[in-house]
């Protein structure tokens, strides 16, 4: 892994980003090497409850959740993914890191409808996505804070506070965080 990527980390959305698409947002960076960056925004849900985007999909579901749908990101919206933990895989299934997969398979849709998916999931619809040293750049002028990933903060459902949540568990209060952050 070259030092300068940040694969499996959280990017927490600076207030100099406010007003912006990113906005007070959390994204989970799925895969970042010399050839760009994937993530998945965790922190703004759709309008769509699982138990609807099931229906859409065809899928048969004994859930009856309101878990809701989150935008993964501005590109590919109409494409779905699934952030899920290790214990349920699909042939498709990526492996992130010990504990994580991602994956776009309709079959492990099925089975969270089916009530035997992964313990631990997320569907997104879309990505983010940077070109290469795109990212870099951003991070280098302030646009992002890079921190560890926590997957109790990952999976949780309380939306609105996930930004907070991220930066309180490395002890930084996002309360005293510049829009100025860098500059002299």
């Amino acid at each position: 892994m070259n030092p300068k990527t940040f694969p499996n980390q959280l990017l927490v959305a600076m207030p100099k980003q406010v007003g912006t698409y990113f906005g007070d947002t959390v994204t989970y960076l799925c895969f970042h090497d010399e050839s760009g960056a994937l993530g998945l925004m965790l922190n703004r849900p759709t309008t769509i409850e699982l138990s609807t985007f099931l229906k859409q999909m065809e899928c048969p579901s004994i859930v009856d959740s309101q878990k809701m749908i989150l935008e993964g990101g501005p590109v590919g919206s109409d494409q779905g993914f699934i952030l899920h933990s290790n214990d349920v895989m699909t042939d498709d299934s990526q492996i992130l890191c010990k504990n994580l997969a991602l994956t776009t398979s309709k079959d492990l849709l099925r089975r969270i409808g089916e009530g035997c998916g992964p313990e631990k999931y997320l569907v997104t619809l879309g990505y983010a996505g940077w070109s290469p040293n795109q990212l870099e750049q951003e991070i280098a002028d302030g646009a992002w804070l890079v921190c560890p990933k926590n997957d109790e903060i990952v999976f949780h459902d309380d939306f609105k506070s996930k930004p907070a949540q991220v930066l309180q568990s490395i002890g930084i209060d996002l309360n005293l965080l510049s829009s100025d952050f860098g500059e002299a």
